[in-house]
């Protein structure tokens, strides 16, 4: 996914034992699930999960709409216009 250093260094450490964030991290957890649309609770249980769903939704579902129009190509009227 695309997080700052800072936010990289968080996900870690949830990583490693979500129990062991202060409560000012896992609120700044919770805030960067949040910008993704993600509002489920993290803890050591699904952290992981919740990782690859955003991730997925990230790099993968929100592009297929856009990555299927390219695969088409340019509409013949655009050619024409362009070209």
């Amino acid at each position: 996914m695309f997080l700052t250093d800072c936010d990289r260094r968080l996900v870690d450490k949830a990583l490693m034992d979500i129990s062991t964030l202060r409560a000012s991290e896992h609120d700044r957890l919770l805030s960067l699930f949040g910008t993704f649309s993600m509002f489920t609770n993290p803890h050591q249980g699904n952290i992981r999960q919740l990782i690859l769903t955003t991730a997925r939704q990230q790099l993968i579902d929100l592009p297929a709409p856009f990555v299927a129009e390219m695969q088409l190509g340019l509409p013949g009227a655009y050619v024409d216009v362009f070209w």
